[in-house]
């Protein structure tokens, strides 16, 4: 790319695995300016966390009850080799989830943060490539003026720069949701 953002969504519309990988339209000002706020805000009480050239944007929706196995974003390898990378900035839109992390997968525990609809989360430099897990969907935690405009469950927006990194199709498979320790088939 030399200096050229690419941006690329991933959608997964019901939230079992990804049905369009493709170009999309860069993203706007809007768009930019809101991603550049929230890294500002990060770096005001975490000067290790460093900027960021979105890139990528994965779009999963989740059910209530859903869970997401425990996972790192690690597209470039470098990242993974470094620990340390440009943040992933995730965005929660509807029904409440907890996100649980640990440092590595062999961590017996792991830390819980609940992400209500409307919060937006931050992970980089050197939290990069941390361990993490959607845990559960809270049912009946849609805020009131969502209620009847969005399916019913959670949206999850999450923006990164992968660097030198690719996207691997053929994972999406195996990226699967689960509901009640069942992996979810299909669209749903």
């Amino acid at each position: 790319c030399h200096g050229e953002s690419r941006w690329v969504s991933l959608h997964a519309p019901c939230g079992s695995k990804a049905s369009h990988v493709g170009p999309a339209t860069p993203l706007d000002a809007a768009t930019r300016a809101t991603l550049a706020e929230a890294v500002r805000a990060a770096q005001k009480v975490d000067d290790a966390m460093p900027d960021m050239n979105p890139t990528t944007c994965l779009v999963n929706f989740y059910k209530d009850g859903a869970e997401f196995k425990w996972h790192k974003d690690s597209e470039d390898p470098k990242l993974v080799k470094s620990r340390a990378g440009p943040p992933i900035v995730s965005f929660s839109v509807g029904m409440s989830a907890d996100f649980g992390y640990k440092y590595s997968f062999e961590d017996p525990t792991h830390e819980v943060v609940r992400l209500n609809s409307g919060d937006v989360l931050l992970f980089g430099g050197p939290s990069r490539m941390i361990v993490h897990s959607v845990l559960n969907v809270h049912p009946g935690s849609m805020p009131g003026h969502l209620r009847g405009k969005m399916l019913n469950g959670r949206l999850n927006v999450t923006v990164r720069d992968i660097g030198e990194g690719v996207i691997d199709t053929s994972q999406f498979p195996a990226y699967r949701v689960s509901y009640d320790g069942v992996p979810a088939e299909g669209n749903v």
